[in-house]
């Protein structure tokens, strides 16, 4: 059993430390939970997320939403879009289904009031650190309503293309061309 009121995770390539109080990080994300409760005393290795969703401004988010202190706002803008994809990303890492759901409604909020649709670098990015999640269907079910709007047919960029040679994700663009081109899933109701 974890003894020590506090935790350390270490983010990015330079291992940037982010103290979490240890009651509410076991709480929050049951990852966490299972490794300090089998590990009396994890080592900086153990605790050392150096990988892409793990950046210093996601694990910020990450903090502040273990802390509680205040509501996170969602995305404000194209920089923070890509913090809260990697904010999904570490939910879905450290298995916490309520973050995840959060940070689907705030993207959905901010994507409907700002009448965004996902590019394919943020479709990639999410297939990489989320495949099959629902962030990543939602992503793509926006690009499928781009690419259905006013057109008689559907019509898709270069660099749209070249992501969807992953036979995955080219099976699920179908799936919302086909399917759902009419639906704009930015709108309805919240992540239960």
């Amino acid at each position: 059993m974890h003894t020590t009121s506090t935790t350390t995770l270490y983010a990015s390539k330079t291992h940037k430390a982010f103290t979490f109080d240890t009651k509410l990080l076991k709480e929050k994300l049951p990852f966490l939970k299972k490794l300090l409760t089998e590990t009396p005393e994890p080592l900086p290795e153990q605790t050392t997320f150096d990988d892409t969703p793990a950046d210093e401004a996601s694990m910020a988010l990450l903090q502040h939403w273990v802390s509680g202190s205040k509501p996170l706002q969602g995305p404000a803008d194209f920089h923070t879009i890509g913090h809260y994809l990697g904010l999904y990303a570490l939910a879905r890492k450290f298995q916490s289904e309520p973050l995840q759901n959060l940070v689907m409604d705030l993207m959905r909020a901010h994507y409907a009031a700002k009448d965004l649709t996902a590019p394919p670098y943020r479709i990639e990015y999410i297939h990489a650190y989320a495949d099959g999640s629902p962030m990543q269907g939602f992503l793509l079910a926006t690009a499928a309503h781009r690419c259905m709007q006013g057109k008689e047919r559907p019509t898709v960029s270069d660099s749209m293309y070249s992501v969807l040679q992953n036979g995955s994700l080219m099976r699920e663009f179908i799936e919302y061309l086909v399917h759902n081109n009419d639906v704009d899933t930015r709108h309805g109701s919240k992540c239960a």
